[in-house]
């Protein structure tokens, strides 16, 4: 039978949570049915050795804007060549640019796949991205928020847009427990303002009043390490917060935690959540986009307004004062992980759409 070609399209190969998730779910999919390759429109990074160690294909191309006619004829000179039967692309810049291209080369079906809620875009890029969208086989949200943020921004096409959750291994997540002297928070996440490191700070430091020795780690780089190592500084915190930087070893970092805490006041999914819960760790997290559908309030963890520190404090100090609840919450999240985000529900969803979109067939093997 001939397999299917797959071409999934990313900005670059840095390290990051949609750019890993994209190179698992890659090497989760059938070899027999599916030939995928992962491409970086604009550059390399430290993930392209880690999919190829998986066994994944990848190209970086250096075209890093699609307002350059020509950039969109090269991609699409690419994809003719490689024969595609499904162009895939993560990212507003990769959906954008790969449709523009797609079309050129006539690839026979397209997906983009939607990581976050609707935010920011300008009348003419919303107008160009759902003018795309009527030559789009489908459109993946990561969660039904952030198909609902969609359809309250004017999208149409309500048929073609679904919702596959994000998926892990849970197997890389069966860490027993760190010894711990004094309890620790640990929080991941890119250093960008959306991502809510300034109210992480400000809750740890209400919530340190509280219970004595108190750490925070926090895994993730970005723009404002500085101001944040500042902030630190100016709250009093001193040597209580470490910021580690990128890390990929984020399975033993979740096993010397007590807590997870996710200070998003917009996100999409958050597959940080999945990974700390799959790991036994409860989670304290802002109920923002659709981390309220990976952790349930009460049961896996403790939710709270959007921006609101001080309720973020509140329920870091109410878990970790009440260790028998707390442990409970960490196993209910294991078990919600194993029934609902794994990355084997992930890959046989997307592997149910490819073959809908190209039902019996697909080009020739290419080996």
């Amino acid at each position: 039978m001939k397999r299917i070609k797959v071409i999934h399209l990313l900005e670059t190969f840095r390290l990051g949570g949609m750019e890993n998730l994209v190179c698992q779910l890659c090497a989760s999919l059938d070899k027999e049915k599916f030939d995928v390759e992962i491409w970086a429109l604009a550059e390399g990074g430290v993930l392209e050795a880690r999919a190829a160690g998986l066994g994944v294909k990848t190209r970086v191309l250096g075209l890093k804007t699609y307002r350059n006619p020509l950039n969109v004829l090269a991609l699409a000179g690419e994809l003719s060549g490689a024969g595609a039967d499904i162009l895939h692309a993560h990212g507003y810049f990769c959906s954008v640019f790969g449709r523009l291209a797609g079309l050129r080369a006539r690839v026979p079906s397209m997906v983009t796949h939607l990581h976050t809620t609707f935010h920011s875009l300008g009348f003419r890029s919303r107008l160009v991205d759902r003018s795309l969208n009527r030559f789009t086989g489908r459109v993946v949200c990561v969660s039904e928020a952030v198909r609902e943020s969609f359809f309250r921004a004017g999208y149409g096409g309500r048929e073609k847009f679904l919702v596959i959750y994000n998926g892990v291994d849970e197997a890389a997540y069966s860490f027993p427990p760190a010894p711990k002297k004094d309890p620790v928070l640990f929080s991941a996440g890119s250093l960008y303002p959306h991502k809510g490191h300034k109210f992480l700070l400000e809750a740890f430091k209400a919530a340190a009043q509280s219970v004595p020795g108190l750490r925070l780690r926090i895994a993730g780089g970005g723009p404002l390490l500085e101001e944040l190592t500042a902030r630190s500084r100016d709250l009093g915190l001193g040597g209580s917060v470490e910021f580690l930087g990128e890390r990929n070893d984020i399975p033993a970092l979740l096993s010397a935690a007590s807590l997870f805490v996710l200070p998003s006041v917009r996100e999409g999914f958050s597959l940080a959540c999945v990974e700390a819960m799959a790991a036994g760790l409860p989670v304290a997290a802002f109920n923002s986009g659709g981390v309220g559908e990976v952790v349930l309030d009460g049961e896996t963890g403790l939710l709270c307004p959007a921006g609101d520190s001080a309720a973020l404090g509140r329920a870091i100090v109410r878990l970790l004062k009440a260790p028998a609840a707390l442990s409970a919450m960490g196993a209910r999240g294991r078990i919600r992980v194993e029934e609902k985000f794994t990355l084997k529900r992930m890959a046989a969803e997307v592997t149910a759409l490819y073959e809908a979109l190209v039902p019996g067939h697909g080009r020739e093997n290419s080996k």
